[in-house]
């Protein structure tokens, strides 16, 4: 399948993509952006570390080849009771279980569960797996700390709060009205692991996507093959 004919209902929950190498995923994710955001702001959604660099395990400096993104179910809910590492982000703080926008979030957020297979000149090394979620803050965008200056609206800015009981405090939430177009479309991925015991399962094919890359939507994946 082409990019120009990828359609939004392709990437949901079950959908699966293979790709030959990273390169290949750095395309597509920008692909996966612009149908999830229509109205992304390219230039800004540019300047953003390539996906490429962040599934790259810490210290692994060997070729990572044969990827394969699988769609999450229920990715959102997924997302906020993980107990995956996300370097640099609290999950409770930016993205709360409890949020009057909580529909909202359910139906525009998109999860993948990513696996590849990690080689060098010494064979391969290992499966490594981590999981990656894009996540449309319209219509709301959560204070991620107290404004040092008193926040004024802008004039298509709603503002309300409610009351987080685990936290212990109130969240202000800034609301765009109805038809205001915005670009925040915010990119989370999971600190990704390497898992050598895996490797036992791949070993007669050395693939785990059984299809060519390319981005080639591949069609549905049994998503616990190699997630022991």
């Amino acid at each position: 399948m082409s990019y120009e004919n990828l359609q939004r209902s392709d990437i949901g929950p079950g959908s699966a993509f293979a790709f030959d190498n990273l390169r290949e995923l750095d395309i597509f994710q920008d692909v996966l952006a612009g149908l999830i955001k229509p109205q992304l702001n390219e230039k800004v959604w540019s300047r953003r570390t390539k996906i490429s660099d962040l599934l790259r395990p810490d210290g692994f400096n060997g070729n990572i080849d044969d990827i394969v993104l699988q769609g999450i179910e229920d990715p959102y809910e997924r997302l906020v009771t993980s107990e995956l590492e996300f370097p640099g982000l609290s999950i409770p703080r930016y993205f709360p279980a409890e949020t009057p926008d909580r529909d909202f979030l359910d139906e525009t957020t998109f999860g993948f569960e990513f696996r590849a297979i990690g080689s060098s000149s010494r064979g391969l090394l290992g499966l490594i797996k981590a999981e990656v979620y894009f996540v449309d803050l319209n219509p709301t965008r959560k204070a991620a700390r107290k404004p040092k200056k008193p926040y004024v609206p802008q004039s298509d800015q709603v503002d309300y709060a409610y009351y987080d009981e685990e936290r212990g405090e109130k969240v202000t939430v800034w609301a765009w009205k109805k038809g205001t177009p915005d670009v925040t479309l915010r990119r989370v991925v999971s600190r990704p692991e390497r898992d050598e015991a895996a490797m036992a399962q791949i070993q007669n094919t050395g693939s785990i996507s059984g299809a060519g890359g390319r981005g080639t939507l591949v069609g549905s994946m049994p998503s616990s093959n190699y997630n022991s």
